[in-house]
């Protein structure tokens, strides 16, 4: 009786045959990016290097001729006080108006995020002042910060206090203009935050539960157990 052993069969190892592919000249890509190239020299490039050539001569809007005055210009600008008053008032806005813009925007994104009643009313309320042009925000606050007849000022003469010169008093106007900005411009921060807090993925949740940490009402799409 004879018996037989099933070795096992190997197969031949195939070799892949390397694809062929076309060899395309690599200053052939130029003409792909000749047309991106074009636009970016003509309105960046271009206007730049223009309004540095610019600012070396005497150049005025009102007449054609230029004489070339080398740093003069930064000189001047560097010495004259309203200059630097100028940007002290950029700075000091800056700051009034982008730090509300952080923090009051992440505030409304959070509490339409813990699901708050009422979630798409929310939503069109805090954006809605985005949409509006710069025309229409500025007659709206324009009426309401005017000194005689404006709505804030009469509301504040009916209680007996005294009105405030919203924009005419140098200790207030900047403070008016840095509050319009925020609410009209806040909606587009909370949008983003919003949208940041909503794609958190749900296992970020699950991990910080289980090193330990804090779950409050809203923490998470899901209720924590």
């Amino acid at each position: 009786m004879t018996t037989t052993t099933n070795a096992p069969v190997t197969a031949a190892p195939v070799h892949a045959t390397p694809r062929t592919r076309a060899r395309v000249p690599a200053r052939s890509g130029i003409w792909f990016l000749a047309p991106y190239l074009f636009f970016f020299a003509l309105f960046l490039v271009w206007p730049i290097v223009y309004g540095l050539w610019m600012s070396l001569t005497d150049r005025s809007l009102a007449s054609t001729g230029s004489e070339f005055v080398g740093l003069g210009n930064y000189t001047q600008a560097l010495t004259d006080p309203d200059m630097w008053s100028a940007l002290g008032n950029t700075v000091f806005f800056t700051l009034i108006s982008s730090v509300p813009l952080v923090v009051v925007s992440f505030a409304m994104a959070y509490l339409v995020y813990t699901g708050l009643k009422g979630q798409w009313l929310w939503r069109l309320t805090f954006f809605a002042p985005f949409l509006l042009p710069v025309s229409v925000v500025t007659a709206v606050w324009g009426f309401l910060f005017t000194n005689d007849f404006g709505l804030i000022n009469g509301s504040l003469d009916r209680l007996g206090i005294a009105q405030v010169g919203w924009l005419s008093d140098e200790r207030v106007a900047m403070w008016s203009i840095a509050l319009v900005t925020v609410w009209w411009t806040v909606g587009f921060n909370f949008l983003l935050y919003l949208s940041a807090l909503q794609n958190i993925p749900d296992h970020l949740y699950e991990a910080a539960q289980l090193d330990g940490a804090g779950c409050g009402a809203g923490c998470s799409p899901s209720p924590c157990p």
